[in-house]
């Protein structure tokens, strides 16, 4: 079955450009192919807080259900810090 799921993200965008380019097995600007699985990087404007900016992109996984988690998983799994 078809699924499209977002993810919110704070990580900005040139490490995540640099990682779905390093695991796509080919891409068009911000669209990334991984098997199955189109992800599309749609750049935010900053989140500010004072004088913090948080960046944000909003990911886009489209493809089958069992993929896109897969993708999910991995992409978490890639920037996730235990403790700071």
């Amino acid at each position: 079955m078809e699924q499209v799921k977002t993810i919110n993200s704070g990580i900005l965008i040139k490490y995540l450009r640099d990682y779905f380019a390093g695991i796509a097995d080919h891409h068009d600007g911000d669209e990334y192919f991984c098997g199955q699985v189109l992800i599309r990087l749609l750049p935010m404007s900053d989140h500010v807080h004072g004088t913090i900016a948080l960046p944000r992109t909003e990911i886009v996984f489209s493809g089958m259900a069992d993929d896109v988690e897969r993708q999910m998983y991995l992409y978490r799994m890639a920037f996730l810090s235990a403790g700071g």
